[in-house]
């Protein structure tokens, strides 16, 4: 996995734990399966993973798809 991708995955879990977000909801924001979503924060990419999450957690965060790639502060 690329050093981007781990980011990516990094800031998944960064992200929901600086909203107060438990692994279902954040799922459910990704409309992605729970199991989805603990896979990412563990560094790794689920098979089926679609680029609607990038739009959803960009969306829902309100945050660029670009800088989901770029480390986020833990703050």
């Amino acid at each position: 996995m690329n050093d981007e991708l781990k980011v990516f995955c990094e800031n998944v879990k960064i992200l929901r734990k600086r909203y107060g977000l438990t692994q279902k909801e954040m799922a459910e924001i990704c409309n992605v399966g729970v199991r989805s979503i603990a896979m990412l924060e563990k560094g790794i990419l689920p098979e089926r993973l679609s680029a609607s999450i990038l739009f959803r957690l960009s969306y829902y965060f309100k945050i660029d798809m670009k800088d989901l790639f770029k480390p986020i502060s833990i703050e």
